[in-house]
């Protein structure tokens, strides 16, 4: 339903040219990010990990481990859309200052100042990704093909 929907819009006779020069608001950038919306404000607290009283002293891979931990066994519903956050804030937010902004302050207030995006996101993102390759078979099999059967 959602492709259709995407497909209409498209054919709409709009000069996307206007649209290009209009810089997103921080509403609409938020839509983007609606798993990060959860994770960083608890992630990073107001002074770094704060899931637990018992990770202050954590460092950043102990933090995205619990992190992961906490969304076992529902890890191949939610983990891939936070892989695909990670990457879009890496496309979108070119810079570290960038995305302290949004991430830090603007948007999110998820954190301290004191992260470093750029290197989180991509750590995030692959420690996702490992931990559903290690935890979890794909959801999805393909379509057993029979061997064909040679005539004479």
């Amino acid at each position: 339903m959602l492709r259709e929907i995407a497909e209409h819009v498209e054919s709409w006779n709009v000069d996307w040219q206007t649209w290009q020069g209009v810089p997103l608001s921080t509403g609409e950038l938020r839509l983007r990010f609606p798993r990060f919306d959860q994770i960083l404000p608890i992630y990073w607290g107001q002074d770094g990990v704060a899931i637990s009283d018992d990770m202050q002293d954590a460092t950043t891979e102990e933090g995205i481990r619990m992190y992961i931990e906490e969304t076992h066994p529902r890890c191949p519903w939610e983990l891939p859309s936070v892989v695909s956050e990670c990457h879009q804030a890496l496309a979108l937010f070119h810079t570290e200052e960038q995305m302290d902004r949004f991430f830090a302050g603007e948007a999110m207030g998820g954190g301290s100042g004191s992260e470093d995006f750029l290197d989180f996101f991509p750590l995030l993102a692959q420690r996702c990704i490992e931990h559903l390759k290690e935890a979890h078979s794909p959801l999805w099999e393909p379509k057993r093909r029979w061997p064909r059967r040679e005539t004479d």
